[in-house]
């Protein structure tokens, strides 16, 4: 048995659910990447990570806090119940030297995670060099190609350009300017319309002629009877004017599959022509250049040609498809401005729901909210079970809600800012969207509940705010036990179930939509990891902030996790698409969000030890605080670091792999023996040499992408590589998709289209009418991959 909505390189044949579900454990690492991409690869990639970070601080720090929390606290007679009891808030004054163990637990989750991501982002720089030094990268021209923008006017021709370039290794191959195709892709986008149309009304001609006629054939008369009998009738829009609407009773009524046939036929026709010959439209300030060696492309993309800043900028083109041509050829001011003032918009939309989301935070500490809001005390008569579900489950439905709606405003929002790829639009989108969801869902909740808590105790004992203040901010790790469980059982659920997809399906066949609709329903839902990645990351921080205040997070974080690993190995392999690829980078950006959870849970602590006081009322963890703030100056000094050792290795290829070096990189020292050296310096020569020995053997690990990146030089050298072109240079003629119907009526329209003009692509292959007269997909086993739709 295949799927047939994914296309042949992308499927895999089942023999049982059994063994599908085999499958998911056994595949291997290159054949995750080589199916469904690098990023959803170093997705599951992070999810691993993140539990193999939980895992031994669970290990080390619930043995050693829950004792310390829990024993001789100041349980009930201190406002403490439930699960505070084994959290910091449980700490009773006469046995403040316990926060020691407090502080020794911090420096474990510092150094544990700091060592994990230090290792992993070194793991990840060498995939990301395998991966763009690898042979499949080459066939289309992806490993030698660069998108060059802001030209200068005066350079801003194929002669000087191929001049100024042709000094880098192997020189230029080809070499094209990019032009304005904006008319063309506004027929392009007009003509898809007219498709769609079109491919409504000859459905509902066919509906409509297969409900009045039961027989299960008809004559050519009885056919054309019944096709003039259903003809489904529109207006045009007022004065001709395409953008304009259609009004009721203003504007010429006509046939609407006799019109959109003419306007389809029309069209293909112009678009046809227009592609083939470019030459016809305006040149832009960006190009398109292809080397013939990779590295010379490399060297270009690292290069700065031009003594004026913004200008000439050289970026490789690691995905083709990834490009978003509109924006190539906007000037660096205009990007600019657009970036600024829309992020300014996206900053103030993050901020409008802080109302929302702070309610979320007051509703989970019902219990104070009460105390604080005397018209709340009606509540106090509903059954304790009501109130439990209103504290845990409601909140976090609440919230989960808010972050839904989000992403879409952000996304269209980094898309208009004038982004050069999709790429990098995603990159964008993930910053922002953790930046809402740590504000949200961290910050504005864990605020409002701790708020809560505390107003909620003032009045009986206003004299120890300090204290109050340390016990009671704690306390809001309970909101995120009840939001990890809920996500951990609806995301997991929601991505086996697929609800809302197979509602949306359902509604296709009610309503009975076209076949391309009802084929949208059906096709695989595809993941933005812009949205995907912050979404763990975000729960990953809120964990690492609360591990040490409130330890029991990390079993719920460990069995959280856990089932997502389950789940989303799963839908990545069998049920996810991918339309994005951010060649990994997605993945070094999320594992650097993980800092932020360092640091909050550092200052965290450095407030709490502050507040901290002992039974006389005094400061009683001043070694603590300060220890703190150091270790957080560490942290960060730690992660400046890291990035600036390793951000050059994955942002670019290095010479040594580029062209193909190998062997000792560093030589030997000549050792010699006697003379009138001290013996100390022929001992240090040694070691000298033995190191230089280790790091050779390292470097040739490390260059284990040279033997595809030989192989890529070959194809280079012999084959013709397929150029990158404008995506309105090689769009396709979209197929009118009709359902093939008992009567026959299929068929004829078919005949009358194709009468009509040879230039329309109609066909019944896919879709069938059944006895009920719903539309069924008949496309198993065929590729309907993105060629074969067309």
């Amino acid at each position: 048995m295949a799927t047939g909505l994914v296309s042949e390189g992308r499927r895999r044949d089942v023999v049982n659910e059994s063994l599908q579900a085999e499958d998911v454990y056994k595949i291997s690492e290159a054949e995750i990447i080589a199916r469904c991409g690098l990023d959803a690869f170093l997705f599951l990639r992070y999810l691993q990570t993140l539990l193999k970070i939980f895992i031994p601080l669970a290990v080390i720090v619930l043995p050693v806090l829950i004792p310390v929390n829990l024993i001789h606290g100041v349980g009930a007679p201190g406002g403490v119940h439930g699960l505070d009891r084994i959290s910091w808030a449980n700490i009773d004054r006469r046995h403040t030297a316990r926060y020691w163990a407090h502080w020794c637990m911090a420096q474990v989750v510092v150094v544990w995670v700091c060592h994990v991501l230090w290792y992993e982002i070194q793991s990840y720089a060498s995939i990301r060099h395998r991966r763009l030094l690898s042979v499949k990268r080459f066939e289309n021209a992806c490993g030698t190609t660069v998108l060059v923008t802001d030209i200068p006017r005066n350079l801003r021709n194929a002669e000087d350009l191929r001049i100024l370039y042709n000094v880098y290794p192997g020189g230029v191959r080809s070499l094209k300017i990019n032009r304005d195709f904006r008319k063309l892709k506004r027929k392009i986008r007009e003509r898809d319309q007219a498709v769609q149309r079109l491919e409504y009304a000859e459905t509902r001609l066919i509906l409509q002629a297969q409900k009045a006629n039961a027989s299960s054939s008809c004559s050519q008369e009885r056919l054309k009877r019944l096709s003039e009998e259903n003809r489904a009738m529109c207006t045009l829009p007022v004065y001709g004017i395409s953008w304009f609407p259609s009004l009721p009773f203003v504007g010429e009524k006509v046939d609407m599959i006799n019109f959109y046939r003419k306007r389809v036929a029309v069209l293909n026709e112009e678009i046809r022509k227009e592609q083939a010959d470019p030459v016809m439209f305006a040149e832009t300030r960006s190009a398109i250049i292809t080397f013939n060696r990779p590295l010379g492309a490399q060297l270009a993309a690292q290069s700065i040609l031009h003594p004026q800043p913004h200008r000439m900028v050289a970026t490789l083109v690691e995905d083709p498809s990834q490009v978003i041509w509109e924006n190539v050829s906007i000037s660096w001011w205009e990007r600019t401005a657009r970036s600024c003032l829309l992020g300014w918009i996206s900053a103030w939309a993050i901020v409008a729901c802080i109302v929302p989301v702070a309610f979320t935070g007051l509703l989970s500490q019902l219990g104070y909210t009460m105390t604080i809001f005397p018209w709340l005390s009606w509540l106090e008569g509903v059954p304790s079970w009501v109130l439990s579900a209103i504290q845990g489950v409601l909140p976090s439905a609440m919230l989960a809600t808010v972050t839904v709606m989000v992403p879409a405003v952000l996304q269209w929002l980094i898309l208009a800012q004038g982004r050069n790829s999709f790429a990098t639009a995603e990159l964008v989108l993930q910053d922002y969207y953790f930046s809402f969801l740590f504000l949200q869902v961290f910050v504005v909740v864990s605020t409002s509940s701790s708020v809560a808590a505390v107003l909620g105790s003032l009045e009986y004992d206003v004299n120890s705010v300090a204290a109050l203040v340390a016990q009671n901010l704690p306390k809001a790790a309970n909101y995120f036990f009840s939001y990890l469980i809920l996500q951990a059982l609806s995301v997991s659920a929601g991505s086996l179930l697929q609800v809302g997809r197979l509602v949306q399906f359902l509604s296709a066949r009610v309503f009975r939509k076209p076949g391309r609709q009802l084929w949208e329903k059906m096709k695989k839902p595809e993941i933005r990891w812009g949205t995907f990645f912050p979404f763990y990351s975000n729960l990953a921080v809120i964990t690492l902030i609360y591990t040490v205040v409130s330890p029991l997070i990390l079993v719920l974080a460990i069995l959280t996790f856990g089932s997502f690993l389950a789940v989303q190995r799963y839908n990545i392999l069998h049920v996810a698409s991918f339309n994005t690829d951010t060649g990994g980078l997605i993945y070094f950006k999320a594992l650097n969000q993980l800092f932020v959870g360092l640091y909050i849970m550092e200052l965290y602590l450095v407030g709490l030890f502050f507040l901290v006081r002992d039974k006389d009322g005094q400061v009683a963890c001043i070694g603590q605080g300060v220890t703190m703030v150091i270790s957080t100056g560490l942290t960060a000094a730690f992660q400046v670091a890291l990035s600036q050792a390793y951000r050059p290795l994955i942002t670019t290829v290095p010479v040594m792999l580029s062209s193909g070096t190998s062997g000792n990189v560093f030589g030997d020292v000549k050792v010699e023996p006697g003379g009138h050296r001290p013996a100390w310096i022929y001992t240090a020569q040694q070691k000298m040499n033995r190191l230089h020995q280790l790091i050779n053997r390292f470097v040739e690990e490390e260059v284990s992408p040279l033997k595809d990146f030989e192989e890529a030089e070959m194809l280079v050298s012999r084959a013709e590589i397929r150029e990158i072109q404008d995506s309105a240079l090689i769009a396709e003629q979209p197929a009118v998709w009709l359902p093939r119907d008992k009567i026959g009526m299929s068929q004829y329209e078919i005949q009358q289209t194709q009468g009509f003009s040879s230039r329309i692509n109609i066909s019944d292959e896919l879709f069938a009418l059944d006895r009920k007269g719903n539309i069924q997909y008949h496309g198993q086993g065929k590729d309907t991959s993105c060629a074969r739709l067309t």
